[in-house]
């Protein structure tokens, strides 16, 4: 009986590995490749990571270059789009990949030089605005996950060094005086853009007002 238990389990663990294999060959149908490298704005082989959207089909969701650049990714069936982030650029062009694509070769990414924002935030009466906290959303936000944000200094100042290009919301509130505020932009390529945000009473952060947004791009 026990020789026929040890038959029967060793079957059963077999039976599972196939049925594992099956999936995971299913899972691939249709699957191809894209090779290529990723490169700074100034167009140097850099580190950084590759991304393909959608983000929720399997596993193969996002890869690494090696220190030359190059990189390899599984591809769906799907079209789908490739992205290449870098803390220190902004994300690269998305890529869009045509649906049944086998085997793509010699592709370049090419990082962005980031746009820069800044400024100051102050209360309704014109006074800095202390500890207010400073969000700016822009890009695919698949490298942080969250939303770079700040909070500002003594003299209500914030700056986010390195910014997405596209679109871009800039939201900043103070909890403490119930004062915030929102604004929305649009970035260039290496733009400096400064701002002055004089917030407005909120009842809750997800409603923020939107302000005029007093900004201009600075001298470089």
């Amino acid at each position: 009986m026990r020789v026929r238990t040890k038959f029967l389990l060793l079957g059963a663990w077999c039976l599972g590995l196939v049925l594992v294999a099956l999936a995971v060959a299913w899972q691939r149908r249709g699957l191809g490749v894209i090779e290529g490298r990723v490169v700074d704005a100034d167009g140097r082989p850099i580190h950084a990571g590759v991304w393909r959207h959608p983000m929720d089909w399997y596993d193969f969701t996002m890869t690494t270059t090696a220190p030359d650049g190059r990189f390899a990714l599984l591809i769906p069936a799907e079209k789908c789009q490739l992205v290449a982030t870098h803390a220190d650029w902004s994300e690269s062009e998305p890529m869009l990949v045509p649906a049944g694509t086998k085997r793509l070769r010699g592709v370049t990414l090419r990082l962005r030089r980031p746009a820069q924002v800044s400024g100051r935030v102050l209360d309704p009466d014109g006074r800095p605005l202390v500890g207010a906290v400073v969000t700016c959303g822009s890009g695919l936000l698949i490298a942080n996950d969250t939303e770079p944000s700040t909070t500002t200094d003594e003299r209500g100042h914030f700056a986010f060094p390195v910014c997405d290009v596209g679109g871009a919301g800039v939201s900043c509130y103070s909890n403490a005086r119930s004062l915030g505020g929102k604004v929305t932009l649009q970035l260039s390529e290496g733009e400096v853009v400064e701002l002055e945000l004089e917030c407005l009473p909120f009842l809750s952060v997800g409603e923020l007002p939107v302000l005029p947004g007093r900004y201009g791009t600075a001298a470089k």
